[in-house]
């Protein structure tokens, strides 16, 4: 397989250039690859749409070419991504005001409560607002203050984004993590946590050992409880890999940037609260796609264990050939087969002559790996969670039959 001179694997230049934009590169370094990439014979269409609609990094590509080569860029792609750029930024300065504000209004009344995702990465782990899109507000509390809450935020005019009986409330909260209201314009969400995933699921979090954990931090001038990197990044690569299922670059951009600020990670402490559950496969899968992908700075021994990750390396290299497909159709066999031959080259051993229908098995046993979406169309007891692997067929060919049979030539 061919190579650039480092370590990502190549890729068409459109999607080479929206991941060097995102990537952990020192800038100057950065910036001339840009450049070079630019002044191709590019599809401009392309990249627009999986950087914006695809990936949402519209804004994070237009800063870096509107700092390398505004002149190589056609002037009506150019204003597309400028203006992915400009409404993230206004997003984020919007979001940020009314979440401090909610803050304020909870700890006012005594709620103690800590926001995660969101704005709060957009001005946390990024140079600039513009940088991130953002589209809702998650903030967490105990169990305890949920009601009251939500009495605060109807009195600010929000709504529940489900309506329900006081009996329909009290058996919402004992059984699910999350409560949603909208703005009366319609124009925000906010989702008001006691847990980050459905208990049901063996690797939910302790949500009492994450305030046990708190820290503070200063976001626009104001402090705010918040999680540490180590927890946010276990946080977040089991909910973008479990829940998002790792469906745009955005999500593992966010996994690169607390490497990057937080050059000192304890490792011993993510690994030891991600060991022995499925909970380390979704930290291996982020921490493989984002150096994979945007070079970041993942420790050797890391790399090493995600080399003895079969699974691992096989989910990874179908996340990538959803990432990049303009419709989000189920990537191809072939493509699957080429991205995970770049993935060996990149672990330092090479691919070797394999079996096609032993590759043929590998990719359906992945395909076939239950998924978030699985699990809440058909919940079932923790007991009987094996059957999902029988129910995934069918609801994939419910999502995708029109795609299934052209993704598999």
């Amino acid at each position: 397989m061919s190579r650039n001179s480092d370590s990502r694997p190549s890729f068409r230049p459109e999607v080479e250039l929206l991941l060097t934009a995102a990537s952990c590169r020192p800038e100057p370094e950065r910036l001339a690859r840009i450049r070079d990439l630019a002044g191709q014979e590019l599809d401009w269409d392309y990249l627009t749409e999986i950087a914006i609609n695809g990936n949402n990094v519209g804004g994070l590509l237009y800063w870096h070419l509107q700092r390398a080569c505004l002149d190589r860029v056609p002037e009506p792609f150019l204003g597309r991504l400028r203006s992915a750029f400009h409404f993230t930024a206004r997003l984020n300065l919007d979001l940020i005001r009314e979440l401090l504000g909610l803050l304020k209004l909870f700890e006012s009344n005594g709620i103690p409560a800590m926001p995660y995702k969101g704005p709060l990465l957009a001005f946390s782990l990024y140079d600039n607002p513009g940088h991130r899109w953002s589209s809702d507000l998650d903030i967490i509390v105990h169990r305890d203050d949920v009601l009251k809450a939500k009495r605060l935020l109807l009195d600010l005019h929000y709504t529940p984004k489900k309506a329900m009986s006081p009996a329909e409330e009290a058996a919402w909260l004992s059984s699910h993590y999350e409560y949603n209201f909208i703005r009366k314009d319609g124009r925000l969400l906010v989702e008001i946590h006691w847990g980050i995933l459905p208990r049901r699921y063996p690797f939910a979090f302790d949500v009492e050992r994450i305030w046990d954990h708190s820290i503070t931090q200063e976001i626009a001038g104001t402090t705010v409880r918040t999680l540490p990197p180590e927890d946010l990044l276990l946080l977040l690569s089991v909910h973008s890999g479990e829940k998002d299922r790792w469906s745009c670059l955005r999500l593992i951009c966010d996994i690169s940037r607390i490497m990057v600020r937080h050059s000192n990670l304890d490792w011993d402490r993510i690994t030891s609260q991600a060991g022995g559950t499925r909970r380390e496969r979704f930290l291996l899968e982020g921490l493989w796609l984002a150096k994979l992908l945007l070079d970041a700075p993942v420790p050797q021994r890391i790399v090493e264990r995600i080399g003895r990750s079969p699974l691992v390396r096989d989910a990874t290299g179908l996340i990538q050939g959803r990432l990049f497909r303009v419709d989000h159709g189920l990537p191809g066999f072939r493509e699957w087969r080429q991205l995970l031959g770049r993935a060996q080259c990149s672990l330092g051993g090479n691919r070797g002559a394999f079996v096609w229908l032993g590759d043929l098995g590998r990719y359906i046993r992945v395909l076939m790996v239950p998924e978030f979406m699985d699990r809440i169309a058909v919940p079932v007891p923790p007991s009987l969670a094996f059957l999902h692997c029988f129910i995934r067929p069918f609801g994939l060919i419910k999502r995708w039959h029109t795609r299934i049979h052209r993704s598999l030539l």
